[in-house]
């Protein structure tokens, strides 16, 4: 995906820069403070027993320089300004039981509008998974073929696999109208309960 700044992620998810350098750019997200670089915003992921918030410090120390939070006093616990050179974007979903997640998958549906290649979509209990594998050979039998990677069938491995569109096989950005009109693009994706974000033309339960 194109470089976004801190303040423009901030501006499309509805959040709010509460500190640092809204002029920080990122590329990719990481929900693991271990994976990433200084492009990469961290996501805290808030679970039953862990919250992801307490490891904003770690995210810091392997060199990402933004995350989102739903605490908005935790960057002021954290020191006046917050961790010294993290940019941090409150967002405060109601109703959200993850709402750093759910920020993450509103910039997502927002990078899904950038381009029109069709999209599969797959839901169901159980065999999502081994169902896009079959989705996608068959597809791939005519079209160049973007599919999930692995299990990712959460909100988190949907944008990641949005930004993954722009991407050709040297890892290069490529723009998603010529690739999708040079190469007849399509695409098998496993998400449930995301058909309306990302705007599916196809459905499979």
């Amino acid at each position: 995906m194109r470089e976004y700044t801190v303040k423009e992620i901030a501006q499309i998810v509805g959040g709010e820069l509460i500190a640092g350098d809204g002029e920080i750019t990122v590329k990719e997200f990481s929900t693991n403070s271990k994976e990433g670089d200084e492009v990469t915003m961290f996501v805290p992921v808030i679970g039953e027993r862990v919250d992801g918030h307490d490891f904003i410090g770690d995210a810091f120390a392997h060199g990402m320089r933004a995350t989102f939070t739903c605490r908005k006093d935790l960057a002021f616990e954290q020191g006046k300004n917050g961790i010294s050179g993290m940019a941090y974007v409150y967002v405060d979903l109601l109703g959200e039981k993850n709402p750093n997640v759910a920020a993450l998958q509103r910039f997502g549906a927002y990078m899904r509008k950038e381009f029109s290649l069709p999209v599969v979509g797959i839901t169901g209990s159980t065999g999502k998974t081994s169902t896009k594998e079959m989705v996608a050979s068959a597809l791939e039998t005519k079209f160049c073929t973007l599919k999930t990677d692995g299990n990712m069938n959460s909100q988190v491995g949907a944008t990641h696999d949005v930004k993954a569109y722009r991407k050709t096989s040297d890892g290069s950005d490529r723009d998603g109208d010529e690739y999708a009109g040079r190469d007849g693009a399509d695409r098998a994706r496993s998400a449930p309960g995301m058909c309306g974000d990302y705007k599916y033309q196809c459905r499979a339960y």
